[in-house]
């Protein structure tokens, strides 16, 4: 018993050394914020997104982005979403100095839109963690690229210098536990009257003829709405309010499946979808669903908004 405790002894002070000197590490580590590259932004981009929004799948969706019904330029649809976008950030006091940040602005062209029809006057931010769909958004006019995701943005925009942010089809891709520094980020950098929109669709009603298994990844993945305006409520936002909107559409259903072979929503992406398992699916679409004699599908299309305000 003597020997094993002159062999332990100095086994538990070298732990003890040990836990110490991985102590101070962390406490190093966390009073040191790391250095702001592109590279460390999409790596942690990358770390903390939805398991199905991979790089790779955000790399190259690009080259088809604007060719699918849903964000195919001055569409319907898309006039249709602009205006409920901009009347929900109507009115706005000085269109010479109001500031509008799109978090997760993708190629920037709704970011344009938004900016052109509000008639600001002052450079927009489209911000995404994506280099390929920013792209896109270099050169257009008025608008200002950056390349972060969401959270990482909020965590440094300056106070009180936005006063319009927009998330559209974004936010739903944000770990519920980096929710509260998200909308605290935010509201933080709004100015007193500054609004932010969430574009987002139901979790559970939705009308879209999908294979039985993409509903189910959806609705997996696809948060309630309510989770977003509570935790707006509770990280600096008033006069929540929460707004499900539809609108009518027609799309033959070659394009429809078109669109699914692309993989164009995450809910498809490889994660949850082998290409054996695709091809399966769209069989099941086109046995499930019936068009009219010309091929054309109809279904209604459902976003929800929700609005808060920073008072």
């Amino acid at each position: 018993q003597d020997l094993w405790l002159g062999i332990q002894t100095p086994l538990v002070r070298m732990l003890a050394r040990a836990v110490r000197a991985q102590s101070t590490q962390l406490r190093t580590a966390l009073r040191t914020p790391p250095r702001t590259t592109v590279a460390n932004v999409r790596a942690r981009a990358a770390s903390t997104k939805a398991p199905e929004m991979s790089e790779e799948h955000y790399d190259r969706v690009p080259t088809t982005y604007h060719k699918a019904w849903f964000y195919e330029k001055n569409s319907p649809y898309e006039l249709w979403q602009l205006d409920l976008v901009c009347n929900g950030f109507s009115p706005i006091k000085d269109t010479a100095t109001a500031r509008l940040a799109d978090v997760g602005g993708g190629t920037g062209h709704f970011t344009k839109l938004v900016h052109d029809k509000l008639g600001l006057q002052v450079p927009s931010l489209c911000v995404d963690f994506s280099p390929a769909m920013l792209k896109q958004a270099d050169g257009l006019n008025g608008i200002e690229a950056l390349c972060l995701d969401g959270v990482s943005y909020a965590r440094q925009v300056k106070d009180n210098s936005i006063d319009r942010c927009l998330l559209k089809e974004v936010v739903h891709h944000i770990p519920d536990p980096e929710l509260p520094e998200l909308f605290g980020g935010l509201a933080r950098g709004l100015r007193e009257g500054g609004v932010c929109l969430i574009v987002t669709r139901p979790k559970v009603d939705i009308d879209y003829p999908f294979p039985e298994k993409a509903v189910e990844v959806w609705k997996a993945h696809q948060p309630d709405a309510s989770i977003f305006a509570t935790s707006m409520e509770e990280n600096g936002f008033n006069n929540v309010t929460i707004e499900l909107k539809g609108f009518p559409v027609e799309i033959k259903l070659d394009d429809w499946t078109a669109m699914i072979k692309d993989r164009m929503w995450s809910t498809f992406a490889e994660e949850h979808f082998s290409p054996e398992e695709l091809a399966n699916a769209i069989d099941e679409i086109e046995a499930k669903y019936p068009v009219d004699e010309s091929g054309i599908l109809r279904f209604e299309e459902r976003i929800v908004l929700v609005r808060g305000e920073r008072v």
